[in-house]
């Protein structure tokens, strides 16, 4: 299944499945975004799987967003995991 990204409102739902083979068209197009937005937020409600690549990606993105004084949010289902890796992820480096 591929990855889509829909703007809805004031954030992007994403749709599919981040893995290896997803992952380096996302970070691009993230990184755009976080570059042109103050507050990026993401709805990964829709996604079916998040391989080791994808959330090693998730985590250099969320990094990249604060290198860069910006905000970067994950709502929808399975959000509260992926921010306590994150903050799991970023308290041990």
């Amino acid at each position: 299944m591929s990855l889509k990204i829909k703007q809805k409102k004031d954030a992007f739902l994403i749709q599919g499945r981040i893995t290896t083979a997803t992952v380096k068209p996302l970070k691009k197009h993230l990184e755009f975004l976080i570059c042109y937005t103050k507050k990026l937020t993401l709805d990964i409600g829709g996604v079916k799987e998040i391989d080791a690549r994808g959330m090693a990606v998730l985590r250099e993105l969320y990094a990249y967003a604060i290198a860069h004084k910006k905000r970067l949010c994950f709502v929808g289902l399975g959000c509260k995991e992926l921010h306590d890796d994150i903050e799991h992820y970023l308290t041990a480096s």
